[in-house]
């Protein structure tokens, strides 16, 4: 990840979540991302094939809004294949933040 007014490329590492739970405005929501559409669950995407993934990450970087990102896949051979750098107007972080399929409202 890079962040505005800094040089520096910060790595993120990926992680699965169960049942984390986040407060928007007052309305606590747990975030559960199916198996099945997580993206390290899924041991092969195939070239030109379009998929719809969610990946969690930690980045050892305080929360700020980033300007560009960059993912590293490897394959089981060793090969690294990157995409991007993406930058952050590529992503719309309205539809993840209250996507209902993986944002669940607590009682």
């Amino acid at each position: 990840m890079k962040y505005p007014n800094d040089n520096k490329k910060y790595i993120g590492r990926q992680y699965f979540t169960g049942n984390d739970k986040w407060t928007f405005d007052g309305v606590t929501k747990t975030l559960k991302i199916p198996d099945d559409r997580f993206i390290a669950f899924n041991n092969v995407l195939e070239k030109d094939k379009t998929l719809f993934l969610y990946s969690t990450f930690f980045i050892e970087r305080d929360f700020e809004n980033f300007s560009e990102a960059e993912f590293h896949f490897k394959s089981p051979t060793g090969k690294v294949y990157k995409l991007g750098p993406l930058k952050s107007s590529d992503f719309h972080p309205e539809l993840a933040y209250f996507e209902k399929e993986i944002w669940k409202e607590n009682p």
